[in-house]
């Protein structure tokens, strides 16, 4: 049998993380303390730790690792996130290898994929080019710091429609989700800014989130990643009384 492809995280709700691509290029301040960029260009620099498809020249540049479509993904029932050390909706990953990428996935249908990006715009055009059937476990989100950007990105991930997610994180503002958004998301993720630099979350921030999604109207499942309580980071804080890990639920 082949090698797993599958790698650790310490993402809180995932199981783990393919990285069929690496790197990215900033588009908004939520990236400004990238954690993924800050890896690449320290730890992963050195050429012990180096993966032989991280340049060792930029390392943090987009990179398509063709090899692990000859990979294998083991189990069933897990959580998966796909290429979170980048985008794997940047304009530099070719429609040719997602789709290749899609084609790997369709083969072992018996986990749930997650999918995120800053780029709502471009997986809704690349959605659009491709005849592949998406999958009932594939979830498509994207990540917003502000109102700002989920203004900006919200349009294009329900016009992909499929399993749509957001990831509030890192938060930097108060945010508000427009009423027909909550009727169709399925999940969303919140949480503080974490390591060196990081910026402050007002933690009424998280609570007015958590009451969007949890109105009378909808009912929307919430994953509280971490939140700023009296400086201090806190994961997977109690909020109202309890710890909000949420999961939506899946249906294959």
């Amino acid at each position: 049998m082949s090698k797993s492809i599958v790698v650790k995280t310490g993402i809180e709700y995932l199981d783990g993380v393919i990285n069929y691509t690496h790197g990215c290029t900033a588009i908004s301040p939520g990236c400004d303390n990238c954690w993924a960029k800050k890896c690449a260009e320290t730890r992963l620099r050195s050429t012990e730790k180096r993966p032989t498809d991280y340049p060792a020249d930029d390392p943090f540049r987009v990179v398509e690792c063709w090899d692990k479509l000859d990979g294998h993904i083991p189990g069933s029932g897990k959580r998966i996130g796909i290429s979170f050390m980048g985008d794997f909706f940047h304009p530099d990953v070719s429609v040719l290898f997602i789709e290749a990428v899609f084609g790997m996935l369709a083969k072992y249908p018996d986990n749930d994929y997650y999918f995120l990006t800053k780029r709502a715009g471009q997986m809704e055009a690349v959605l659009g080019t491709l005849l592949r059937p998406v999958y009932r476990n594939w979830h498509f989100g994207v990540t917003a710091e502000n109102q700002t950007f989920l203004d900006l990105r919200l349009p294009g991930l329900l016009e992909v429609g499929h399993n749509p997610w957001l990831s509030l994180e890192p938060l930097l503002g108060p945010i508000v989700i427009p009423p027909e958004a909550l009727k169709r998301l399925q999940w969303v993720v919140v949480g503080a800014e974490s390591g060196p630099g990081r910026r402050p979350c007002d933690v009424e921030w998280i609570v007015n989130l958590l009451y969007q999604c949890r109105s009378q109207r909808v009912e929307i499942p919430v994953f509280i990643k971490q939140a700023d309580i009296d400086g201090t980071l806190v994961k997977l804080p109690l909020i109202d009384g309890r710890v909000w890990d949420q999961y939506p639920e899946v249906t294959r």
